[in-house]
């Protein structure tokens, strides 16, 4: 019987916006990232929730930097769940890195969730970076920011539907307490 006004606040969760890990093109991925490596992990070092790789670069192929070995921070396989993005890389794993500038004591670099294994060193990018390269080479595109989602909106239709789902149940159980003294 107490089931019944679990109804209408279940049908106000159903139009409730529910925010996604957006879709990003190929040029936005490169766009976002500061710096672009291929190499060879050759160690790394568990820091609790983060793990930190010592990379060997063999080519930098968005902006170079002066280091032969880069270090890249990236989320530990201790905190994953299946739903993580994040690739997991072990001693000799060839990657494509993208990065980010992170500067914060010895670390020097972050990780995207875009990183990626490769087969070889001459392996390509999955995401096409080879191509985009080529093209940026010829056209100059402005550097495009990611958005900001802000989730007060969704915060506030939530509280809105709960309380407006309150009041239907309250009103619905009046109805039925007049009946019955009526």
């Amino acid at each position: 019987m107490k089931t019944r006004f679990l109804i209408p606040i279940i049908i106000s969760l159903i139009f409730v916006p529910i925010y996604a890990i957006p879709f990003f093109s190929d040029q936005e991925i490169y766009d976002m990232a500061d710096v672009i490596v291929k190499g060879q992990v050759v160690s790394y070092i568990e820091n609790g929730a983060s793990r930190t790789y010592n990379i060997a670069v063999h080519e930098y192929l968005k902006n170079p930097q002066p280091y032969d070995i880069i270090k890249m921070t990236s989320i530990s396989p201790r905190v994953f769940d299946s739903h993580d993005p994040y690739a997991v890389f072990e001693k000799g794993d060839y990657i494509f890195a993208y990065l980010i500038d992170f500067r914060e004591g010895d670390e020097i670099y972050r990780s995207t969730n875009f990183s990626h294994k490769l087969e070889s060193l001459d392996s390509k990018s999955e995401f096409h970076t080879e191509e985009i390269i080529a093209n940026s080479l010829t056209e100059i595109q402005p550097k495009k920011t990611i958005p900001n989602y802000d989730l007060f909106p969704t915060i506030m239709i939530i509280i809105v539907m709960i309380g407006f789902s309150a009041v239907i149940a309250y009103v619905i159980k009046r109805k039925r307490k007049m009946k019955t003294i009526g």
